[in-house]
């Protein structure tokens, strides 16, 4: 009886203790409906080069309750089918885009099935009766535009998905430049919009109001290209990988290696256009066969294969070059040196793999990095090589960083010395072995020629 009743009280412990934590959950993951009401979103959807979309979400919030309410989480998302394309998320303070809030990914929403939701954490927000609070969500996602006889296909969500109604929803479509919209959603379904051109990109504006809670509305748009001059192409790239290392010498000099793997998505592909830090020089590229054209073009470099890559088909090329040493390291003493450089620099494209390697000066020894920690630091006997790896890149995301490292001058001159010891001490042994005493010559004694034929005769 005693171990039955103890057997009892354990399981309901468990499950006590696991009612309680759901609980926490919920309440932290909960959306805040009854407390806030929607008054306005901006839903601003923006086609990228190389078929990058972001999705820009301002939301105006207000308080229900006269006496204001302390807003600590917000809950909005998409269908769900648009979950797999979703490579990065991040929400802040329409006031303050620099102060980024905590993201919780694949929440669901309000307990809906069909739909991908986000819960946005705040510090604590107090909304006051009659005041409002704009709160920004930025999606990012990849491969929702697709090409198919000539024209651009874009699958998207027409509208944010949210636990409560919305009082008016203005939403905007910003195609890429020198693109023109031949058909969409709008037109299919009667829907009143405006169509504009900013900076020779094409712009549709519609109004939905009000926005029904829990909508589920998937669009498209299509669109075409006149792609002249050939530096207007409109690419469609998958980057697999992509490897950067960088070394840096004693005697001043960085050097790169950049190399990518990428999967073309359009029928053709001949070339790509790449952005490499500022001041680059000595640039040259290879592929598999060998050496490739490489041109600087309006501030990027066209990259030219040697064969064109079909639809779906991979490639693989490398970039070298070497960078001014004075613009990226700055030394603060005697032996602390700083490199402020950037990960991979800003692209429409995102990386699914991004791995930077930085191998210091012989004899350097490193410090620290900021604002990331590296994944490995690999020590050899004179070097060090710091690593770093990512996963899904986007260009939304802040890779600049600094980078520490001691470094005593006369390790330049390591070798130099290393190698006139060596010739000094080659130098001083030859002199040793020439001038050291030689060993007494035994005297020679001739015999007469008659006297060793009687010996030889004898014998």
């Amino acid at each position: 009886m005693a171990l039955l009743l103890l057997t009892i009280f354990l399981l309901f412990f468990a499950l006590a203790s696991t009612c309680v934590n759901a609980l926490v959950k919920n309440a932290k993951t909960a959306s805040p409906s009854a407390d806030v009401q929607v008054d306005q979103i901006i839903h601003t959807v923006k086609i990228h080069d190389y078929g990058l979309v972001s999705i820009n979400d301002t939301l105006k919030l207000s308080s229900k309750d006269e006496n204001g309410v302390l807003l600590q989480n917000f809950s909005i998302g998409f269908p769900f089918k648009y979950g797999v394309n979703l490579d990065y998320c991040f929400a802040y303070d329409a006031s303050n885009p620099d102060e980024h809030f905590e993201v919780e990914l694949d929440t669901g929403l309000g307990g809906q099935i069909g739909f991908y939701g986000v819960n946005v954490v705040f510090p604590g927000v107090n909304i006051s009766n009659g005041e409002s609070y704009n709160l920004t969500v930025i999606f990012v996602f990849s491969n929702l535009v697709s090409y198919e006889i000539g024209t651009f296909n874009l699958d998207f969500p027409m509208y944010p998905s949210l636990v409560q109604n919305a009082s008016v929803c203005n939403v905007t479509a910003i195609l890429p430049p020198d693109a023109n919209c031949t058909d969409s959603t709008f037109h299919e379904r009667g829907l009143i919009f405006n169509l504009t051109t900013l900076d020779h990109s094409q712009i549709l504006k519609h109004t939905k109001s009000p926005l029904d809670s829990f909508s589920y509305e998937p669009a498209w748009l299509t669109f075409s290209i006149d792609e002249e001059p050939p530096l207007r192409v409109f690419s469609l790239i998958n980057v697999h990988e992509i490897k950067r290392e960088i070394k840096l010498d004693q005697w001043g000099g960085i050097q790169l290696l950049d190399s990518y793997y990428v999967t073309n998505r359009r029928p053709i592909m001949s070339n790509i256009r790449l952005l490499l830090p500022k001041d680059a020089y000595d640039v040259s590229a290879r592929d598999e066969f060998g050496y490739i054209s490489a041109l600087l073009q309006e501030e990027r470099w066209t990259i030219t294969f040697k064969t064109a890559l079909a639809k779906d088909e991979e490639g693989k090329f490398t970039l070298t070059y070497r960078l001014p040493w004075k613009k990226y390291v700055n030394q603060h003493d005697w032996r602390d040196y700083y490199l402020n450089f950037s990960f991979f620099e800003e692209v429409d494209w995102t990386i699914r793999k991004l791995e930077v390697s930085i191998t210091l000066p012989e004899g350097a020894e490193f410090q620290s990095s900021k604002p990331l920690e590296p994944s490995s630091v690999k020590k050899g006997v004179f070097q060090e090589t710091i690593t770093f790896a990512f996963f899904n890149v986007t260009p939304f995301q802040d890779l600049n960083f600094n980078l520490a490292y001691r470094y005593l001058a006369f390790w330049a001159s390591f070798y130099a010395t290393l190698w006139m010891g060596i010739i000094v001490i080659a130098a001083c042994a030859i002199a040793l072995i020439w001038r050291a005493p030689k060993p007494p010559q035994i005297p020679t004694i001739l015999a007469p020629p008659e006297d060793l034929r009687s010996f030889v005769e004898a014998y």
